[in-house]
């Protein structure tokens, strides 16, 4: 059998391979021995014991950018201007108006001279957020005194404004605002008189807007239109309630023909034209009524009794002439 022989030079280029690989091989060893160190713990210098520490590279959180506060839509809100009856003249504020003693005044029918209402402002603020620093002012007709009203409002005798600055509507409420104020009607009027009277509320971003209300003043004792009442159906299987005694003080009406005794039909009660708001009519000055005198029945006369006497003859002969007749038979 021959034998195989290498080459010199094949067994040189052989060991040369060998030599850069186990050269490559060191080189990356070294290389991946100094990029774990940094990863290692490390022991302080100047701590003793076991203490070491790590440093690592932490990315800082980003700061999230802040949710823009939405801008009120300028012009979608409205308001309503409403009067109540002040019975306790007592200065503002003026708690629980639409209650017992401040009841909402109904500005269909007539106000009493020299009575006071409060005026008060409803906002219905539908928009995306409350609107607040609000400026409310109203021009007082020459026929309204001013009285007093709630804090941050004022009256300017030259051109009879009221204002209050610093008012505030909610979100998504229709609710009364801090720009309430007394007002005192005329005394002594000549003659029926109509009030008009409106509130302006403007400030920064908000499209002013407004309202009003009108009301009158009957001199004392004068009788004021009757407003015709629309009866309502009554569903079939519901009994009707009985109203209070019609035509007395206090009664129910629809009409001043509904009251008696000087009374007049004032927000659907008969009431004293003197003092329209008491329930009792103080001050009622009422005006006898004269008796009728009776009339006397006309008797008429009667007739003759000639013809009676007749009749009676006539009547007593045919009887005895029947009864002979009977016998005869």
């Amino acid at each position: 059998m021959p034998s195989f022989k290498f080459h010199p030079v094949v067994l040189l280029l052989a060991v040369l391979l060998l030599a850069a690989l186990s050269v490559g091989g060191a080189y990356l060893l070294l290389k991946n021995r100094n990029n774990s160190e940094q990863f290692v713990p490390k022991k302080s210098a100047a701590a003793s014991g076991t203490a070491c520490t790590l440093s690592f590279n932490v990315l800082a959180t980003p700061t999230p950018t802040p949710t823009p506060t939405p801008t009120p839509i300028p012009g979608s809100s409205t308001c309503t201007k409403e009067a109540y009856v002040d019975t306790l003249n007592q200065a503002s504020p003026y708690a629980n108006l639409g209650g017992t003693n401040y009841p909402r005044f109904d500005t269909t029918q007539p106000a009493t001279p020299g009575s006071t209402l409060v005026f008060a402002l409803r906002i219905n603020n539908p928009n995306a957020a409350a609107m607040s620093g609000l400026t409310v002012s109203d021009v007082l007709d020459n026929n309204l005194t001013y009285v007093d009203g709630d804090s941050g409002c004022t009256f300017n005798s030259a051109n009879r404004t009221v204002t209050c600055t610093g008012v505030s509507a909610a979100l998504n409420s229709n609710a009364l605002v801090s720009a309430s104020f007394r007002a005192r009607m005329p005394a002594n009027p000549t003659g029926i008189v109509t009030i008009p009277n409106s509130y302006t509320v403007s400030g920064t971003g908000v499209t002013a807007f407004s309202c009003a209300l009108s009301l009158s003043v009957n001199p004392l004792g004068a009788t004021p239109t009757p407003t015709p009442a629309t009866p309502s159906p009554t569903p079939l299987g519901t009994s009707t309630p009985t109203p209070g005694a019609a035509n007395n003080c206090g009664g129910t009406c629809g009409s001043n023909s509904n009251c008696e005794g000087g009374l007049f039909c004032y927000q659907g009660l008969c009431r004293s034209p003197q003092n329209p708001t008491s329930e009792t009519c103080a001050g009622l000055i009422s005006t006898p009524q004269p008796t009728p005198n009776p009339t006397p029945v006309a008797l008429v006369e009667a007739g003759s009794i000639d013809g009676t006497w007749v009749i009676t003859l006539a009547g007593a002969v045919l009887l005895i002439l029947g009864s002979l007749a009977m016998f005869a038979l």
